[in-house]
Parts: C-alpha cells; sequence; structure tokens
C-alpha cells in the first residue's frame, strides 16, 4: 500500500514539473532578454562610404553659362559644382583659368571619396595592429580597396596595407590639370579623351570603353594614377612631399610621371611647357568654397552658454555643419525659424556627431536627439511644430546635463 502512493506521488510531481510553465511565469530576464546590436563606427563608415558628394552636377549649353557658375571662385576656392560635359563654344571663348577650375572640382570631387576610403583603412590598420580581427564587411571591403587598387599582388594584408595606404591618397589637383591641359589645350581640344585616355580600361578584357561624360573620365584618371603599378615612384615621391608639408605637389612631382604615358618620352616636357603657361589658375591647396561666414553670436541653454553661429538663411540652413571637419566643445550652430513649423534634421554629409536640441516658441526645449551619427540620412523630425534647433558637439547633453523643458536665449 505504501509503495502505491509513492508512485502516485511520483506520477503527481512529474505531472506538475510539466505545468510549471503554466502555472508559474517565467523569470522576467528569460522572458524579456533582448541582444541589441553594437554599433560599429567602421562598418558605418564602410555603409556611407560610397554616398555621392553633395554637389550641382551641370551641363553648360554655353561658355558664358559656364562661367557664371565659376565667378565666385579664384585660385584658392572652387564652388561645389561638377561639370558633365564642356559647352560646345568653349574651343572659340574659354579660358584657361576657367577650365582649372573645372578639372580642380572634379579632383576634388574624388578626393572627398578618397579621404572617407583612407579613414576606413586608418582604422582597419588601427584594429589590426591592436590584434583584433575584422569583422566579415570589413574584410570583404579591404578586398574590394585590393582589387580596386591593384594591391592584388601582394601576398598578405600588412603588405597590402602598406602599399594601398601609399595608393589610397588625395591627387594633387594642379597634376590633374596640367595633364587635362596637355591632352585638350587647356579645353580646347579632344574632350572625349580629357587625360590622354581613350575611355574606361575594362580590367575583364583590358578593353577601353568610351566615355559618357567627363565625371567618369576624371574619376577614371584618378584611379589609374592611385592604381597604375608603374606609377609607385610617382606615388611615393607624392607621400614624401606632402608628408614633408609641401604645397606644391603638383608640380614636384609632375617629372615621375613618365610611367603614365609609356613610350612617350616627350611626355614630361610637354608637362613642363605646360606648367610655365600655367599662372596664378589654381594651387593644390584649392578647396570647396564655404558657405560664406554667418552671424555669430552666444546662446545660453540653462545655466551653460556656447559661442553659435547663426542660420537664417535657406543656403546657410541647407548647408549647417555639412562637410566640416570639427565642431570644436563648446560651440554649436542655431537655426531659427520665423514663426513655428515643422522641423527636422538628418546627418548628410555631416562628418562628426552631433546633438540636437528642437525648441518652441517660449524657447523650451522639447526634444532632444543624441548622437546622431556622421553621415547617417535618417530623417529625424519632432512631432509638433517648433520655432527651431541647436546644433552641438554630441555628448554636450550628457556633460551639461540638459534636458527638456530646459531654456535656450541669446
Amino acid at each position: 500500500m505504501q509503495k502505491k502512493w509513492i508512485l502516485v506521488a511520483i506520477v503527481a510531481a512529474i505531472s506538475m514539473v510539466g505545468m510549471i510553465p503554466a502555472i508559474m511565469p517565467m523569470p522576467k530576464v528569460l522572458q524579456h532578454h533582448v541582444v541589441k546590436p553594437v554599433f560599429n563606427p567602421i562598418e558605418f563608415l564602410i555603409d556611407q562610404a560610397d554616398i555621392p558628394v553633395s554637389g550641382v552636377i551641370i551641363r553648360p549649353q554655353t561658355t558664358e553659362e559656364l562661367n557664371k557658375w565659376f565667378a565666385g571662385s579664384d585660385e584658392n576656392h572652387v564652388p561645389r559644382v561638377f561639370v558633365d560635359k564642356m559647352p560646345p563654344d568653349f574651343v572659340q571663348k574659354g579660358r584657361p583659368e576657367v577650365f582649372s577650375r573645372v578639372i580642380a572640382a572634379l579632383i576634388l570631387r574624388n578626393n572627398e571619396k578618397i579621404v572617407k576610403e583612407r579613414i576606413i583603412l586608418s582604422l582597419l590598420q588601427d584594429k589590426a595592429n591592436h590584434g583584433k580581427k575584422w569583422t566579415p564587411k570589413e574584410k570583404a571591403y579591404f578586398d574590394e580597396l585590393v582589387q580596386r587598387y591593384d594591391s592584388w599582388a601582394k601576398k598578405v594584408p600588412s603588405a597590402q596595407m602598406a602599399d594601398l595606404m601609399m595608393k589610397v591618397y588625395p591627387v594633387p589637383p594642379v597634376m590633374g590639370i596640367l595633364q587635362a591641359a596637355e591632352a585638350t589645350d587647356w579645353g580646347k581640344a579632344h574632350w572625349e579623351s580629357p587625360f590622354e585616355q581613350t575611355g574606361w580600361l575594362d580590367r575583364q578584357t583590358f578593353a577601353r570603353v568610351p566615355y559618357e561624360s567627363l565625371i567618369q573620365a576624371t574619376d577614371s584618371y584618378v584611379a589609374e594614377v592611385n592604381g597604375m603599378p608603374p606609377l609607385t615612384t610617382w606615388r611615393y615621391a607624392r607621400y614624401l612631399s606632402a608628408s614633408q608639408g609641401h604645397h606644391d605637389i603638383g608640380y614636384r612631382v609632375i617629372r615621375w610621371l613618365g610611367e603614365y604615358k609609356q613610350g612617350d618620352s616627350d611626355y614630361i616636357d610637354r608637362l613642363s611647357k605646360r606648367a610655365d603657361e600655367y599662372g596664378d589658375y589654381v594651387w593644390d591647396t584649392v578647396s570647396f568654397i564655404k558657405p560664406h561666414k554667418m552671424q555669430q553670436g552666444k546662446i545660453k541653454i540653462g545655466p551653460h552658454v556656447f559661442d553659435a553661429e547663426f542660420a537664417r538663411t535657406q543656403e546657410e540652413r541647407m548647408n549647417g555643419l555639412m562637410f566640416r571637419p570639427q565642431v570644436p566643445a563648446g560651440t554649436g550652430m542655431i537655426f531659427l525659424n520665423e514663426a513655428p513649423r515643422p522641423m527636422g534634421v538628418w546627418m548628410k554629409n555631416t562628418f562628426v556627431p552631433l546633438d540636437v536640441l528642437f525648441f518652441n516658441k517660449e524657447y523650451k526645449i522639447t526634444d532632444i536627439f543624441e548622437n546622431l551619427k556622421p553621415l547617417d540620412e535618417t530623417p529625424r523630425q519632432p512631432a509638433i511644430p517648433v520655432l527651431g534647433m541647436v546644433e552641438l558637439p554630441a555628448g554636450t547633453v550628457q556633460q551639461k546635463n540638459i534636458k527638456i523643458g530646459d531654456k535656450i536665449s541669446f
């Protein structure tokens, strides 16, 4: 009889174990455990690396129209304007100084992408130096650069990295200008071959594919001077000149360009003659024209005071903090509307992380977006119309304990 009751008790116990999930809630940790993805800055930059740079692509019909686009430029600054095709009458009416600025803008366009690639490479190199493994996406991106820059002949990643760090480097604008000047007589002939090429190099068939635009031709030219195996000496000369702080790199490295035109023994002499014709059209220090200087002032958020730029016009609001290499601590930018309206923000062409505050007509903070990632094109917008917003370096909200409801004054 006793054994019977023991058997009944065991069966009951087993039944209860089976019922535990139904009659007892699972531990809270097990119910709500969610693994959040870790933000990887290198992979984020890889995702953004091929986003085209901001700018206006034009195909002017007349030289007069082209001149208007470049009217605000000089030997140090060119507009963010990219010429797709030169106007037909440039042969008769074109000027060398305008030609040099057209080419400079196109090379700067490529150089901005190269700078992104170089930043990613530097981060990958630092990671490897600290004994950390690359993720599959990082390794795939590195391998893609190895193929694009013809570094595949190097057998180990460390040698490939050293080769890429020499190749993934901005092209001196003056050098490209002089080569294009020689090929086209300062833009007056042979625009189908602006750098004395005959088209894209198809790496599968090694045939040339005709260019469809001047932008394509410049892209191809930059890829070739940075990737052609015979130009190793030229690239070393460029690197050495840049590391020594010279501002006339394009002139200094011309003599090493002989292999660009293999079999053409007079090529360097002709480039030197173009350099003598050149004048002060554009220097290697040329950069894109920055937005005009905004109104300066102070803003106060709670007890904290910041130096600020005031973006009031449509142009100022559109440019914001785009293309800036840094935003110093203690500074910011304020965007002010005449009346409350729907307003949002994104990080297109913005290279530094930001904290963004939105405020209402009582000048009280209504919404805060912290640590917005560089180049992220995700739009963010408050639910209600606002009078304006303030952009600050990322981390400012945490450091200064800024919160919703704080008052802004300026």
